[in-house]
């Protein structure tokens, strides 16, 4: 018997701990139905209509995924949200793209689960919508499939929103450092979308300016020195499918103007050209700095910025997801000793901890590079920390220098550390420290403020749950700051 003006809510869990935990907590403000066996819940499903589902992936009988693709099948307008305590990237990407409205971790907080089914509950005419619901029929993997690694919270709102966009025609801006996987982030997308027919990628860090326009938009015969011949250009190629235009916060001002002409009317010329030509491309872009800060400064056209960043993916950097690194690691062993011919499994006990410790300034690619150098020079069959000497290597500057210390000092005994001519080099790293720090102290003073209560605290900075959480434990934050 359902509650009147209650939202109706739907458990299904194969673990009856899971079923009494959810139902003491949600009764209180949902009508709240439970099921172990996922073929009984479809049934009532299909009859009453809940307004949410909230399933388990993996149950006896029924998967989480297939029970996901029979609702949106037999009753799309209800929302489902799907758990698993076993989290991988293609898991949570395709829960999003066969049209889950959310996915959460287990081991969860109820305040999580509660303020995804508010927030599904909200937004339920959006997810009445066919075209955001429609099933696929193919796995969104059948094609070669990129791979991303890595289940640290941050990571996982990344999958949700490339499930998301996938098949969306909206321009992508991707945001991190070297070495973090922004065009992997993009093939991804590619990859997955069934509107779009390929991707063709260009640096634009790599060609010098004055070929760059020739490069992007082609040009005509006899137009300069050395055009002998017709030439089209990627924008052109791409037409029906994804441009991806890497490092476009190098790009100079005069092209970054015919890159928002293409956009706004998918429009171009040939170098040398007069015809008016068309594409119709979707960009997907990538950038290793502060686009918005280019934009102050003015070497950034802000129209541009606001047409690129539609959406806006931003990867961490490897330091910032370090419970990822166990996984990436033992991926990138596998696929080494595939490459190599290998059969190296065996790894020092000591060797983990110290890759936990490192900073990765090179970010994912550095720990990819660092596994194969390992695997080809080992000749004893297993793998320690002799094979990663930079481990060893002693840290310039560490968040220990310049805690709890007057701002002055702080710079001044960093700097001490460091020959004036090697300043440049180690800015980053100066900066990453200090900013580290900051973000550390202001999290604590905040949770001191909210008595530990996380949800609190970030409602106070304006960041996500997620996000919020990631930060407390990387800092290792206690409830008293």
């Amino acid at each position: 018997m359902h509650i009147k003006n209650k939202p109706c809510v739907y458990v299904i869990d194969d673990d009856k701990s899971i079923l009494k935990v959810l139902t003491d907590i949600l009764s209180e403000k949902y009508d709240v139905s439970v099921f172990g066996d996922p073929g009984k819940a479809l049934d009532q499903i299909r009859e009453k209509k809940p307004a949410v589902v909230l399933s388990d992936v993996r149950m006896r009988g029924k998967t989480g995924i297939e029970t996901l693709k029979t609702i949106k099948e037999t009753a799309p307008e209800v929302s489902v949200i799907i758990m698993s305590a076993y989290t991988t990237t293609t898991l949570a990407v395709e829960a999003i793209q066969f049209g889950a409205s959310d996915y959460i971790n287990k081991p969860f907080e109820i305040e999580e689960v509660m303020e995804s089914i508010d927030k599904v509950i909200r937004h339920a005419s959006v997810h009445t919508d066919s075209s955001i619901n429609k099933v696929m029929h193919s796995s969104i993997f059948s094609k070669k499939s990129e791979k991303l690694i890595g289940t640290n919270s941050a990571m996982l709102e990344i999958y949700k929103t490339v499930g998301r966009i996938a098949d969306a025609e909206s321009n992508v801006l991707i945001i991190g450092e070297s070495g973090t996987g922004k065009e992997l982030i993009a093939r991804v997308i590619s990859t997955m979308s069934s509107k779009r027919n390929g991707m063709l990628t260009v640096n634009c860090s790599a060609i010098p300016e004055t070929l760059f326009e020739s490069e992007l938009f082609g040009h005509e015969k006899g137009s300069f020195t050395g055009a002998e011949s017709k030439k089209i250009g990627k924008a052109e190629a791409a037409d029906g499918g994804i441009l991806f235009l890497d490092e476009i916060d190098t790009l100079p001002l005069l092209m970054q103007s015919k890159i928002l002409r293409l956009i706004q009317q998918k429009e171009f010329q040939r170098v040398g050209g007069v015809e008016t030509r068309t594409a119709d491309v979707r960009i997907i872009a990538a950038a290793k700095s502060d686009i918005a800060a280019r934009v102050k400064e003015g070497t950034f056209r802000e129209d541009l910025y606001y047409r690129l960043g539609v959406v806006t993916i931003e990867i961490p950097p490897l330091r910032e997801r370090k419970d990822d690194i166990v996984e990436l690691f033992n991926y990138f062993l596998t696929e080494t000793n595939k490459k190599h011919g290998k059969k190296i499994r065996n790894v020092s006990a000591s060797l983990i901890p110290k890759l936990k410790k490192y900073a990765w300034p090179g970010n994912v690619r550095e720990l990819e590079n660092a596994v194969e150098r390992a695997v080809i020079f080992t000749t004893e069959g297993f793998i320690s920390e002799d094979h990663f000497p930079f481990l060893n290597k002693e840290e310039r500057i560490t968040a220990e220098d310049i805690e709890g210390e007057d701002i002055d000092e702080i710079l001044c005994s960093v700097l001490e550390k460091i020959p004036e001519k090697e300043y440049t080099v180690h800015y980053g790293n100066i900066y990453k420290q200090f900013v580290s720090v900051f973000e550390k102290n202001l999290l604590g003073t905040v949770m001191k403020k909210t008595d530990g209560n996380q949800a609190k605290a970030a409602e106070m900075l304006g960041i996500s749950r997620n996000t919020m959480r990631d930060r407390v434990n990387r800092f290792e934050i206690t409830g008293n700051g």
